[in-house]
């Protein structure tokens, strides 16, 4: 199994301790569409954490999230950008200790249907998060991986890692991006995380010069033997334990906006092995906030992919439409069980880079051409 398989099929794995074993073992999907399958009750939700950004240590927990939205757009925000997220911030203080590692909850910033989670973890003292020690390997920060559940309806999960920036070697900061299908996160409602175990993914710079030698060039994951891939990528388990957290939100009543009032033809494509698929569905919502999109679709058998397009600005920027997180709308389930009446429907969602004014917004072109205006937004 390669690294892009792993990345993209949590919901097939069931947490348990036997991780390096399951990591090896995972089926193939594709890499960049990380999806995950949702059920009313319980979801399995994990994904690589890669080290994207630095928050300086001075910065105060209400701001943390306008820091790392000027790291992810590149420039400062603009007062009406930081007044936005400084409102909706929810900051939140749990711990919990397993084994030596603490991973504490700091903050959440949520429009009912996505949230951005941001938990702290500490290592022992002597442990290296920041950065790879170890001889002939890639001296970037490992890449970590757990187990997680999500515990709270139906939904679609990523993490990524993010340097904290006080200069300890033993710390990171981690963001979960989660999109539910079933607003599973408006005020007064509860969720839960679960996390299991947490693993390094190193980089053998050794390996790869091996490798480079024997083909002539550096080879794309896809074309790697599973023995190449697991000494090229080695894992490290750093500590078996669980952390468990639950979220009340209370500050999750930001703006949101329909964009279609009736039904839009949409293709979705995708490749398996030595095969393009081509899929025709009927778009039936797409919904708006300033830091995420809700698009709920007709199934149409296995779709990887989720609804996509970009966003156009009065100022003329353009953001993503994201479709990343894909899943069943909440509808679909019964006790934890798919409702075989209303299997047809399903949902993506996804997170945008910085926070947006939903009344600076032009227009959304979607990935097929269509061209949604901005509808009137409903007076405050």
């Amino acid at each position: 199994m390669f690294k892009d398989d792993y990345k993209a099929t949590f919901s097939k794995v069931t947490a348990s301790g036997e991780t390096h074993r399951r990591i090896l073992n995972m089926t193939k999907e594709n890499k960049k569409h990380r999806s995950f399958g949702g059920w009313a009750g319980k979801l399995l939700i994990a994904a690589v954490l890669v080290s994207l950004l630095t928050v300086t240590a001075s910065a105060a927990a209400q701001n943390w999230f306008v820091t790392y939205f000027s790291k992810e757009s590149g420039k400062p925000l603009s007062q009406g950008q930081v007044e936005f997220v400084e409102e909706h911030t929810q900051d939140i203080s749990q711990k919990q200790t397993c084994n030596g590692y603490s991973i504490e909850l700091k903050s959440v910033l949520s429009d009912g249907s996505n949230a951005y989670v941001v938990f702290g973890i500490t290592a022992p003292e002597g442990v290296y998060l920041d950065r790879t020690v170890k001889e002939g390997y890639d001296p970037a920060p490992p890449q970590l991986w757990t187990f997680g559940q999500f515990i709270g309806g139906s939904a679609g999960a990523t993490w990524n890692v993010q340097d904290d920036g006080d200069g300890i070697p033993n710390t990171q900061n981690i963001v979960y991006l989660i999109s539910s299908g079933n607003a599973a996160f408006e005020n007064g409602k509860t969720c839960e995380i679960h996390f299991e175990n947490l693993i390094a993914e190193y980089e053998n710079d050794a390996y790869a010069a091996e490798l480079e030698k024997k083909y002539g060039y550096v080879p794309k994951l896809g074309e790697l033997t599973e023995e190449e891939y697991a000494k090229l990528y080695p894992m490290e388990t750093l500590v078996e334990g669980n952390w468990d957290f639950t979220i009340t939100f209370t500050k999750s009543n930001v703006p949101v906006v329909e964009l279609i009032d009736e039904p839009v033809d949409y293709v979705i494509e995708f490749d398996r092995p030595n095969e393009h698929v081509v899929q025709k569905t009927k778009v039936t919502s797409i919904k708006l906030s300033p830091i995420g999109s809700q698009c709920t679709f007709e199934a149409v058998g296995e779709t990887p992919n989720g609804i996509g397009g970009e966003i156009y600005m009065k100022d003329g920027s353009i953001h993503s439409l994201s479709g990343d997180a894909i899943g069943f709308s909440s509808d679909n389930y019964s006790d934890g069980k798919l409702s075989a009446a209303k299997a047809s429907e399903k949902y993506s969602g996804g997170m945008l880079s910085v926070p947006i004014a939903l009344e600076d917004v032009d227009y959304v072109l979607l990935s097929n051409g269509i061209k949604l205006p901005m509808p009137e937004l409903p007076a405050e």
